[in-house]
């Protein structure tokens, strides 16, 4: 998906070897005694978007300097970690990254939206460059993006959604839910495998267990 992008026949091909690898899993467990005891949890860590054919990327070293700035790159997004904390350098590069962009927004990390968590004790970078979905951010003229898909891009886009799916004996058939978070998936272990559940996280600890049946 990243070489050939996320809707390409080469990445059809990948995902149905990938089901025939889950399929002979099943037939597997379905032989052995403790096939109703079993339980399958199928995830994905985010989504995949193709980067928009011919669309210009923004290079931000053509709007502000980055000596003293080690940059991260990685296309959808922009991480800028500065040699040493500077408020008022890191104020004055988010305006002039956001002054000249169409296509994206630059945060310092306690301005980003409150669902993407980024505490102030995480480490995130000085300044955040985010570009929007399909369109590429780079720090340097010479970093190339190389990929035809990616990620990485903010996660409120339904093509960021990862995939969940979970059988089980207590598991509703055929229940389809809204979006979840992947912290939210953590409590549904614990309740399957009938383990406490007493430390603190930042899933919802009733979301997904509260679906279970009683069998």
């Amino acid at each position: 998906a990243h070489r050939n992008g996320p809707d390409s026949r080469r990445s059809a091909r990948a995902i149905a070897v990938v089901d025939g690898y889950l399929e002979r899993l099943v037939d597997g467990v379905d032989t052995l005694e403790i096939t109703n005891d079993v339980y399958y949890i199928v995830v994905s860590d985010h989504g995949q978007a193709r980067y928009r054919r011919n669309a210009r990327k923004f290079v931000i070293e053509t709007v502000t300097g980055l000596d003293g700035v080690s940059p991260i790159d990685h296309g959808s997004i922009c991480f800028l970690y500065f040699d040493t904390p500077d408020k008022a350098r890191a104020e004055s590069m988010r305006d002039a990254i956001n002054d000249a962009w169409d296509h994206g927004r630059a945060w310092l990390p306690h301005e980003a939206p409150e669902a993407w968590r980024l505490a102030a004790a995480s480490g995130f970078a000085d300044v955040i460059a985010q570009a929007d979905l399909g369109y590429e951010v780079v720090s340097f003229r010479r970093r190339q993006q190389t990929s035809t898909g990616d990620h990485g891009w903010a996660p409120e886009a339904r093509e960021m959604h990862g995939v969940f799916l979970a059988s089980g004996m207590r598991t509703p058939a055929s229940m389809r839910i809204p979006a979840i978070r992947a912290v939210d998936i953590y409590p549904l272990m614990v309740e399957i495998l009938g383990l406490p559940s007493s430390v603190s996280i930042d899933g919802d600890p009733e979301l997904l267990p509260g679906l279970l049946v009683e069998r």
